[in-house]
């Protein structure tokens, strides 16, 4: 089966926690959970920032990250290399808490940040066989910017795979 953004993507709802990496001002990677938003993947994965604003400070104007998801109890277990930006536009944030949490409003209590992490690479393992690992690269994930996120956002085309054994193709 050839992989797809589809199958990367049912792979990705199964997962209620992610872990975020970023590399800090003096070079160390730190590593938090995260609660991915459940919008629709089409190359972005969005993750709500929490009112101390931390992994937003550490991503400043742009970074490279990784995110892992897993569970011990059930695999496979997903990478996904990208970069990532924070959004702070408050009606555009407004407007993918809403997509992403089928129409409730973002509580006041929550800061009005998304991170936006655009995919560039995904791994994936089977949780039977750790050694049986699949590579994706996305060959043309381009960051947003968040003068223009929300243009971007709305006419992202869905990204196209490149899988390790050469083989091209989209969702």
């Amino acid at each position: 089966m050839i992989p797809s953004v589809h199958n990367l993507a049912t792979l990705l709802n199964r997962f209620d926690c992610a872990m975020l990496t970023v590399i800090d001002a003096e070079g160390r990677p730190r590593t938090r959970p995260m609660t991915p938003l459940k919008a629709p993947f089409n190359g972005h994965l969005w993750f709500h920032v929490g009112a101390d604003g931390q992994p937003a400070s550490e991503i400043g104007r742009g970074a490279d990250v990784s995110v892992a998801y897993g569970a011990a109890d059930a695999g496979p277990y997903v990478t996904v290399y990208g970069w990532a930006i924070v959004l702070r536009d408050p009606p555009y944030v407004r407007s993918v808490w809403r997509a992403a949490s089928e129409g409730r409003h973002l509580p006041h209590t929550l800061s009005k940040q998304l991170i936006c992490v655009t995919a560039r690479a995904a791994e994936v393992w089977d949780a039977a066989s750790t050694a049986s690992r699949r590579i994706f690269a996305f060959s043309n994930a381009h960051p947003m910017c968040e003068e223009d996120s929300a243009v971007a956002h709305e006419a992202a085309v869905a990204p196209r795979l490149v899988v390790s054994s050469g083989i091209s193709c989209a969702q």
